[in-house]
C-alpha cells in the first residue's frame, strides 16, 4: 500500500532569548525535512510569547511558533529529530496531525485576515492622502489670501513715493530762497559796517586834537 502525504501541525516553544540566526538556522532545517519528504508548508508563524505554565532551563517565559505542512509521515520524525537536537534553544515541541477540512479553514482564515489588513492599510493610506491634499488646498487659499494685500501694500508705497518726492521738490525752492535772502542780507551788513569804519575814525581823530 503506497504512502500518502498526511497534514501535520507542529507547536514549538523556543527560548525567549533566541538569537535570530540561530532560530533562521532551526527553520530552515526544519523546511527542508519537509521538502525532503513530498511536502509543502502551508503555514510557518510566530504565534506569541508566553509565560510557561513552569520553569523550563530557568526559562519563566517562551516564543511559540507554529508550523503547518503537508508531507509523508516520515518527515514527522526528522523534524522532531532537528528539534530535539537544538533542545538548548527549543524548550518543547509537539507535533499533531491534523485534516485537510481544518488547514483549508486555517489557510481561509489566514487569507480573510490578510485582506482586511491590506483594507485597512488602502484605508489609511486614502486617508492620509486626503488629509494632505486638504493641507494643500489649505496652503493654496492662504496664498492666494496673501496675494491681494501683498498687492495693496505695493500701490500704498507707489502713492507715498511720488507724495515724498513732491516734498522734496517743494523743499527745494524754500531753500533756494533761503539762499537769497542770505546773499541780500551780507552785502547789507557788509555796507552797514564799512559805515561805521570812518565814524570810527572821525571819533579817533577828535580825541587826538584834543
Amino acid at each position: 500500500m503506497a504512502v500518502t502525504p498526511n497534514y501535520y501541525e507542529t507547536l514549538y516553544i523556543a527560548r525567549p532569548d533566541i538569537q535570530e540566526e540561530d532560530l533562521a538556522k532551526i527553520q530552515q532545517k526544519l523546511q527542508d525535512s519537509i521538502s525532503a519528504h513530498e511536502g509543502e508548508t502551508i503555514k510557518a508563524d510566530k504565534w506569541a510569547e508566553r509565560g510557561l505554565a513552569y520553569e523550563i532551563q530557568d526559562h519563566k517565559r517562551g516564543i511559540y511558533y507554529i508550523l503547518v505542512f503537508k508531507a509523508l509521515p516520515s518527515a514527522c520524525a526528522e523534524i522532531e529529530k532537528h528539534l530535539s537536537f537544538y533542545n538548548t534553544d527549543i524548550l518543547r515541541f509537539i507535533t499533531l496531525k491534523t485534516t485537510e477540512e481544518a488547514v483549508n479553514k486555517e489557510k481561509a482564515a489566514q487569507e480573510k485576515a490578510a485582506e482586511k489588513a491590506e483594507a485597512q492599510k488602502a484605508e489609511a493610506e486614502k486617508a492620509e492622502a486626503q488629509k494632505a491634499e486638504a493641507e494643500k488646498a489649505e496652503a493654496q487659499k492662504a496664498e492666494a489670501a496673501e496675494e491681494p494685500v501683498a498687492e495693496v501694500v505695493e500701490e500704498v508705497a507707489q502713492e507715498v513715493v511720488p507724495e515724498t518726492q513732491q516734498a522734496e521738490s517743494a523743499e527745494e525752492p524754500a531753500a533756494e530762497a533761503v539762499e537769497e535772502v542770505a546773499d541780500k542780507v551780507e552785502p547789507e551788513t557788509q555796507q552797514t559796517e564799512s559805515a561805521e569804519e570812518p565814524a570810527a575814525e572821525v571819533t579817533e581823530e577828535e580825541g587826538g586834537t584834543k
